[in-house]
Order: structure tokens, then C-alpha cells, then sequence
């Protein structure tokens, strides 16, 4: 196990048990009934710019979405915004629901006297490979509450940002945190004698900052299709969304299929917390553009909180991450959350080394070499890890040389998906069309969904603790929590053992 130094017996006491404050259940912070007004969708460019100029002083209007020839319009009821849909003009008019990253970010660590490697930077192997190539242009966007600049363990340079919120204009803040522990994963400095280290460390990746989701921690999903938005129009090829929402946007979905002819865009989003079977959107969203990623914790399990569905990709740890936190402090934090930034953050490093790659290519990339865990021993790929643990010094070796042997995710049939996908979506999501105007219906009834969970720890290091250590991961057993790359099996074994068998969900 990763357990390298004596300095750490006190953190790893305090991994192993709840710390003052942990949060470890909480209702969910949004009610699936609720929304943000309707998202109209016109028919024609020329329908919307005349409900756009012409607006009826009747209807109070929010955002504006022209690229989808569409409008956000705050009805006085359902039965009005059906009513609405009846227009020969609109195609159709949805709730404009909300995301959320399901966690109220309580105060953190103060850790200011050492460099600690998380485990979670270990166990996906990105010290193993070379460090983000500047060059490449390649560019991670991060939609969620905001981002902590001037953060002394965080890149300061090469970033930008936006908010769609008037009332909350600044990108660059952070007073929700979770956005700034997002970002530490991916990019938290290296060598700097201080704080954690990010799968890109050297302070060079661009970063840019869109601001999805309130200081609230929840956004509807027209603003989040705004931040996204932004994102791709400013050259961004990696974005993470450590958000989710159970009630899915057809507007989104249709952006986000729209991303898949250029093939220049990778969604990496959070599958989701609580356990269970129920799609989070956007990670189950069915486009070879997004990749959905479960939990794993410090043994190198499957998270009991992490969602099974036959829209999961690939894992990686999930479960006590230490990030960085505003105000030069550090913190740890569980959830899907904080393991969808260390695949946005691998993707990006191994896309850096060979930037004329395709988004399908990088994803194949990392799910074709992904480690299946010991838990799931035998299984190609199921509904509680994807294909596994990422790998990112096996991920850019296979990247380098294109060849995914037998890989049933290779490149050239993206859609041709080893589980299959939701065909449809689920009964709580109400589209109001000239043809089908049925009813606005509650979800199905079910456990609301946790929060990831937030552990306090002292405010305090041990100066004597020596620099560049790695965290501990809260380990039991006498193994190592992330066995070494150079294992007895070699790839070529893995790609073989791959075709033994395909779980699919009962």
C-alpha cells in the first residue's frame, strides 16, 4: 500500500475513520419536480428571431439559446407552456430542469508545509508517463461553481473563463469550493513544496473555467448548455462535469450528439451518487462524445455511493480525495465528483502527447486499456466500473500506437456499445409537442440522492513531514490499493481476456 513515510500514521488514521463533521447522508439538494421555466424550441432560425422581436408582453422570457433557434420562457403553468406547444412554430417546449453537484462544501484543511501525493494520482498512473506537452494547445474546460484564481497550487496563466449568471458574473471565485477541488485534480502544481499534485502538473495545461452551476452548487440546464457552449467556441477538447441531474434536457442531448461529427470534444461527467440503477444526465446522456465514470475508493473497490447503469465508461478513485480548496487550503471530499476529473485529467495529458488524435480515438484510448479491478476479476466491461480502473501510462501507449487489438471500444465502431442504452428517456422527462401533449408526470419513486461526501481534518501538518510524500489510501488488506502497471499480465493478455465474456446488466 502506498504507506511510504511515517509522517502519514496520523493522516491515515483520519482516512480510516469519520472525521469531525463528515457529512455521510443528506437528502438531495434539488427536487426533480422542480425547474427553471420551459426551454422553447422553434422550428426555424426565422420562427425564433420573431418570437424573439416580437415578444407578446404576456410572457416573461429568461436566456436565450439562438444557436438552437430557442428561448427560455417562464410560463404561469404546465397547462400554458402546453398550450404553447401547440404553435405551428415550436417543435417543442421542455422543463428547464436543474444540475447540481449534490454537495454543500464545508470548511476545509489547512495544509501549507508539505507536497502530498493523492492517491487517487498513483493509482491512475499519471506520474508514470511524461508531464502535459505545452505545445499541444490541447484544453481542459471545467463547468461547475467557479475556480479559486490566484490559488498558489493551482495554474494561474493560460486561464479563462465564464459565468452565465448576471448576479453572479465572476468565474473566477469559488464560494461554493467544489469547482476549485475539481480543478486541483486535474491540475494542481507539482514541485511547488506545498498543498497536492494534479495528473497535470507543471502549471502549463489551459484551463477554462465555466461557470454552470451557482454558488448554490445547482444550475438549470440552459445556463449549463450556455457554459458549455462557451467552452467549445474557446477551443476547449476535454470537459469535465462533476454535475448531474436526473430529469435529462433534449436540448443538451441534442448539442452534445451535435459534438460527435467534428470529433473534437470529450465530455467526462460524474455517473452519479446514492448506488442504484438510475441515470444521471449528463453522463448518460447515449453519445460516443460523453464518458460516464463511476466511483472507486482507496481499496480499489467499486464506492458503495457510486451509480450502476449500462451507461458507465471507466472508474477511477473517487472516495476521500484530497484537492485543493479556496483560500490556499486543501480538503478531502467523496463522491463521482472527484473521480470524473482524474479521467478528464488523464485524457487531456495523453491527448497533449498526440494532438492529432480524435476525441474517439482518446476515448477508445483510455477505455480499451482501462484495468479491470480484482472485484470484478474476468468481467470485459459492467454496469458497476465500465471497462475499470483508467490507466494513463497504458492509455498512452495504446494511444501512440492505434492499436486496440480486439477492443470492442476501438474507434471504428463508437457506436456499437457492449451494453446497451437507454432508447428512450425515462418517464420523468416531459416534453410538451404539437403531437404529444401528455401530462407533466412526477418521477418514478425512489431514494433521493446522497451528497459526495466532505470529511473535516485538523488545521494543521506536522512540519516535519517530509516533501513530495504520497497520501495513504485507507487500506486494510497487506496489498497494494492500486496494484503496479507492470503486472504479470501484459496487455496483449488483457485484450484476449476480454473476449471471454461481456457482463451485461440483468
Amino acid at each position: 500500500m502506498y504507506f511510504r513515510s511515517w509522517g502519514f500514521s496520523v493522516l491515515f488514521l483520519l482516512m480510516q475513520t469519520p472525521a469531525l463533521g463528515e457529512i455521510t447522508e443528506m437528502e438531495s439538494l434539488v427536487d426533480e419536480t422542480e425547474h427553471e421555466g420551459y426551454i422553447v424550441k422553434f422550428k426555424t432560425k426565422k420562427a425564433f428571431n420573431t418570437f424573439h422581436n416580437q415578444k407578446i408582453s404576456a410572457f416573461s422570457t429568461g436566456s436565450q439559446l439562438p444557436e438552437f433557434d430557442a428561448e427560455v420562457v417562464n410560463f404561469s403553468s404546465d397547462q400554458d407552456a402546453k398550450q404553447f406547444a401547440r404553435r405551428e412554430d415550436v417543435e417543442y417546449v421542455e422543463p428547464n430542469g436543474y444540475a447540481q453537484t449534490l454537495v454543500p462544501m464545508t470548511p476545509g484543511i489547512v495544509n501549507q508545509f508539505r507536497e502530498d501525493i493523492p492517491y487517487g494520482i498513483d493509482g491512475v498512473h499519471a506520474l508514470e508517463i511524461e508531464d502535459y506537452n505545452e505545445t499541444s494547445g490541447i484544453k481542459v474546460c471545467i463547468v461547475d461553481t467557479g475556480y479559486d484564481l490566484g490559488h498558489k497550487d493551482l495554474p494561474t496563466e493560460n486561464v479563462d473563463g465564464f459565468s452565465p449568471y448576471s448576479h453572479e458574473p465572476r468565474w473566477d471565485v469559488d464560494p461554493a469550493r467544489h469547482g476549485t477541488h475539481v480543478a486541483g485534480t486535474i491540475a494542481a502544481i507539482r514541485d511547488d513544496g506545498i498543498g497536492v499534485v494534479g495528473v497535470n502538473r507543471n502549471e502549463k495545461i489551459p484551463l477554462f473555467i465555466g461557470k454552470g452551476l451557482r454558488n448554490s452548487g445547482r444550475g438549470p440546464w440552459s445556463e449549463i448548455l450556455r457554459t458549455m457552449q462557451k467552452c467549445v467556441n474557446n477551443g476547449a477538447n476535454v470537459i469535465n462535469m462533476s454535475l448531474g441531474g436526473t430529469s435529462p434536457s433534449r436540448t443538451m442531448e441534442d448539442y452534445i450528439k451535435g459534438l460527435e461529427e467534428d470529433d473534437n470534444v470529450l465530455i467526462v461527467a460524474a455517473a452519479g451518487n446514492r448506488g442504484g440503477t438510475r441515470y444521471e444526465y449528463p453522463a448518460s446522456f447515449d453519445s460516443r462524445a460523453v464518458m460516464s465514470v463511476a466511483a472507486l475508493n482507496g481499496l480499489d473497490r467499486q464506492a458503495a455511493f457510486s451509480r450502476k447503469n449500462d451507461q458507465v465508461d471507466i472508474a477511477a478513485p473517487g472516495q476521500k480525495i484530497m484537492s485543493t480548496e479556496p483560500g490556499d487550503r486543501y480538503r478531502f471530499a467523496s463522491g463521482t465528483s472527484m473521480a470524473a476529473p482524474h479521467v478528464a485529467g488523464v485524457a487531456a495529458l495523453i491527448w497533449s502527447h498526440f494532438p492529432d488524435r480524435k476525441a474517439s480515438e482518446v476515448r477508445a484510448a483510455l477505455e480499451c486499456s482501462a484495468e479491470m479491478i480484482k472485484q470484478f476479476k474476468g468481467d470485459v466491461k459492467n454496469i458497476q466500473v465500465g471497462y475499470g480502473r483508467v490507466n494513463a501510462k497504458a492509455a498512452n501507449e495504446m494511444l501512440a500506437t492505434r492499436d486496440y487489438g480486439d477492443c470492442d471500444a476501438g474507434p471504428q465502431v463508437p457506436t456499437d456499445r457492449p451494453t446497451s442504452s437507454p432508447s428512450s428517456f425515462p418517464s420523468s422527462y416531459s416534453t410538451f409537442s404539437p403531437v404529444t401533449l401528455s401530462p407533466v408526470t412526477s418521477p418514478p419513486a425512489g431514494p433521493r440522492d446522497p451528497p459526495e461526501e466532505i470529511a473535516s481534518s485538523p488545521t494543521s501538518a506536522p512540519t516535519s513531514a517530509p516533501t513530495s510524500a504520497p497520501q495513504v489510501a485507507p487500506t486494510d488488506p497487506p496489498e497494494e490499493a492500486f496494484p503496479p502497471t507492470s503486472s504479470p499480465t501484459s496487455f496483449s493478455q488483457r485484450r484476449r481476456r476480454r473476449r471471454r465474456r461481456i457482463v451485461r446488466p440483468p
